[in-house]
């Protein structure tokens, strides 16, 4: 569970000690949806394992209807992210 003053930003602030933060799919998903949200775009997104790391989801048809903008953005957000959060197994 997330507490109340958890901060969205904190995969994607500089850190001096260059170590992945490890966090739950659910934390991740809500720090997308909230990144999101803040830039306009409503979306529902869920994070599952890829291998090595992790990807997010859209369902098809939020995808379809989405702006090539808020798609871009999504990108975005999950490259920042996938480069300073870690999915906890």
């Amino acid at each position: 569970m997330i507490s109340p003053g958890f901060d969205c930003s904190v995969g994607l602030r500089d850190r001096g000690d260059m170590r992945k933060r490890k966090l739950g799919s659910t934390d991740i998903a809500f720090i997308i949806q909230d990144l999101m949200k803040q830039a306009g775009h409503l979306i529902s997104v869920g994070v599952i394992p890829d291998g090595r790391s992790w990807r997010s989801v859209v369902g098809a048809r939020t995808r379809t209807h989405m702006f090539p903008a808020a798609i871009r953005m999504l990108a975005s957000i999950e490259r920042k992210l996938r480069a300073s959060v870690d999915l906890v197994a």
